[in-house]
């Protein structure tokens, strides 16, 4: 038996056979475009529809995972193991860490011995999955659910991220930014470029004009942050970007020295507040500050 299940909610954007495969379990955002509600699939063919009805004026809102569905979720692992360590969208995007947080701590009073571990991973998407990688490293080499759950903390500090996208309209729509700004900031042709503070809440980096210009300040970006990029496989996730992506991965393994790079679709958690079109690279680099 391993010594404790890895746990993961869906703003992670890994692809959920690849998560099967490795036996993560997962708990799923929901959504909702006013009428009716879905929940997170991870599934790609589900984000071609989600992001066309984007494009076509639909505005989805995101929900936070409730307690009661915390508790029925870790009451089903626990039944598995009498140890978990669960991998969470940051709290500075999202409150539902607490709500896990507070799940845990009433299962933990009703099943003593029982121990379920809630990392915050600092972050969202792709930066929750190298976290999620790393859980299964340590769990396949036998670690102990405390020493992960502290090395899994300490490594969130060092998740580095950078995201671009080629319009505004989506970010005016989620309220992160006024309609007259995103007017001119469209006009101008301004590819925004943000990165995340160090308790994962989105901030904007750089106001490039033009897509270019915004891929040649995440290449410097990171070629100034990164840590030994020839041990790393570069994360990319991309919201119906297939073509910038790769371009993107590319230009960065061969500009920087990435061993390798992969492509994941960005799913409904952060794609609903960022709209289609865009770019987000995740590698591990200098602490964010």
């Amino acid at each position: 038996m391993d010594n404790f299940l890895i746990s993961v909610d869906s703003s992670c954007d890994c692809a959920i056979d690849e998560l099967k495969e490795n036996d993560i379990s997962v708990i799923f955002f929901s959504y909702t475009d006013g009428k009716e509600n879905y929940f997170d699939t991870l599934q790609k063919e589900d984000y071609l529809q989600f992001y066309e009805d984007m494009h076509n004026g639909i505005c989805y809102k995101t929900s936070q995972i409730p307690v009661a569905r915390y508790l029925e979720y870790f009451e089903s692992l626990l039944k598995k193991n009498k140890n978990i360590i669960h991998i969470s969208l940051c709290l500075g995007l999202s409150n539902t860490i607490e709500h896990a947080r507070e799940a845990a701590n009433i299962l933990m009073k009703k099943h003593p011995g029982s121990d379920i571990k809630i990392v915050d991973s600092r972050i969202a998407s792709l930066g929750v999955t190298l976290l999620v990688k790393d859980a299964l490293i340590l769990r396949n080499q036998g670690s102990t659910l405390d020493n992960a759950y502290k090395l899994l903390t300490e490594k969130s500090k060092y998740v580095n991220t950078f995201y671009t996208t080629s319009t505004l309209t989506y970010f005016v729509r989620g309220g992160r930014l006024s309609k007259i700004g995103g007017i001119i900031g469209n006009i101008l042709k301004i590819n925004p470029v943000l990165s995340c503070a160090p308790n994962g809440e989105l901030k904007i980096v750089e106001k490039a004009r033009g897509r270019k210009q915004a891929i040649n300040y995440i290449t410097k970006r990171v070629a100034e942050t990164v840590i030994n990029p020839e041990q790393q496989i570069i994360h990319v996730c991309n919201a119906v970007n297939e073509e910038g992506a790769k371009a993107l991965a590319i230009h960065l393994k061969e500009t920087i020295g990435f061993k390798d790079y992969v492509i994941y679709p960005m799913g409904t958690t952060i794609g609903a507040h960022t709209g289609p079109g865009l770019l987000a690279v995740f590698y591990y680099g200098k602490e964010r500050l």
